[in-house]
C-alpha cells in the first residue's frame, strides 16, 4: 500500500527518521527503523499533498471541501 502513494511527490514528506504519507484519506507515518506504517489521523475530503516543518513539529496538509455554487436569475436589473 505504501508504494502506491510514492508515485507523486505531493503525497509524502520525508523526515530524518521516516516518511509521512497520505493514503486512503488518512495521514500515516512510515518508520524506517521498524518498517511499520502507522495511521495517524483521518483527512476528510481526500489527500492532496503535505509538508513537514524543518523541526518536525508541524505538518501542513491540504484537503478539499464540498464544492457548490448558486445560480440566480435577476430580471429587469438596472
Amino acid at each position: 500500500m505504501l508504494e502506491a502513494r510514492l508515485d507523486q511527490a505531493q503525497n509524502f514528506a520525508l523526515v530524518d527518521e521516516g516518511l509521512y504519507v497520505t493514503s486512503s484519506a488518512k495521514l500515516q507515518y512510515y518508520d524506517f527503523a521498524t518498517a511499520r506504517l502507522t495511521p495517524l489521523i483521518p483527512i476528510p475530503g481526500g489527500d492532496f499533498g503535505l509538508t513537514v516543518s524543518p523541526d518536525g513539529r508541524s505538518i501542513l496538509y491540504s484537503q478539499s471541501e464540498r464544492e457548490s455554487g448558486s445560480l440566480m436569475l435577476v430580471e429587469n436589473f438596472r
